[in-house]
């Protein structure tokens, strides 16, 4: 088992998607797809395992340590949301872990989800070269993951991470693949190339949130130090700017938590602090 920026997945269902390529999530089945629209591969969501990509846990090597959540419940999907953060230092200790940093939309199910990352150490993505992080969009489901290619990143270094739901291209390949209805949403860094991932699904994604997620760390010193600031919150549906309020969960007794300093859906600000 390999560890994705949503849970353990095994190996052989983890998959790159080549640039210009895109998912296509229709029913109980995922097809990935080349730049021309070629099928490369057909897996099957099983939805059999414990698949809740967004509850959280209590131990430093076992995924969410700190985040924050809201809930779209209106009749309006999410249309966008962005968020833009600085690639913090390195941590102290370098002992193999894994941090994700992002903002991500599942749905309703809590069986998926799709974000923009940055992380630091070795992912199935790669291990970014330099500064030890790097970016990459994913799209990971109850048993399988894909991603973007790995592109590294400077300490210091600001981001934006960026998913909207679009206008898809190809709705005739979409139509012959069993998908006549759904959403399609695209996952980026806009102003970091290759980092594009487009995916088509019949599920709405309704639950944005911005998270820590860790893998294989021991101690504090294998975290950033001081905090990471989601700032330049941006959440829009259809209709316009909804009214948000972002609920957060911490991990107290590792001393990570997520804090809200300024609510609703425009300019929201979170802190995540190590």
């Amino acid at each position: 088992m390999l560890t994705t920026p949503g849970g353990p997945r095994l190996s052989a269902n983890i998959h790159r998607v080549p640039e210009g390529g895109s998912v296509v999530h229709a029913g109980n089945k995922i097809y990935l797809l080349d730049a021309s629209g070629a099928v490369i591969s057909t897996a099957i969501s099983n939805a059999i395992v414990n698949a809740n990509i967004h509850i959280p846990t209590k131990r430093f090597n076992s995924g969410w340590l700190a985040h924050a959540h809201w809930r779209n419940q209106g009749s309006s999907p999410i249309s966008s949301l962005t968020g833009s953060w600085v690639v913090p230092p390195a941590p102290k200790t370098n002992n193999g872990q894994t941090v994700y940093l992002f903002n991500g939309i599942e749905p309703d199910s809590g069986d998926s989800i799709l974000q923009p990352v940055l992380q630091y150490g070795p992912s199935p993505a790669g291990t970014p070269s330099g500064s030890g992080w790097g970016v990459a969009s994913w799209y990971v489901t109850d048993t399988q993951a894909y991603y973007t290619n790995l592109v590294s990143v400077s300490v210091g270094q600001s981001l934006t991470g960026n998913i909207q739901l679009a206008q898809n291209p190809a709705l005739s390949i979409l139509q012959a693949l069993g998908l006549t209805s759904g959403y399609y949403y695209q996952a980026s860094f806009p102003n970091i190339g290759g980092t594009t991932l487009s995916v088509s699904s019949n599920e709405e994604l309704t639950w944005a949130c911005q998270t820590l997620e860790v893998y294989g760390a021991t101690d504090a010193s294998q975290l950033p130090s001081g905090n990471t600031v989601f700032s330049n919150i941006q959440l829009q549906t259809q209709q316009g700017v909804p009214s948000v309020t972002w609920d957060t969960i911490s991990d107290p007794s590792d001393g990570v938590s997520a804090t809200v300093n300024t609510q609703g859906a425009a300019n929201g600000q979170v802190t995540i602090t190590y």
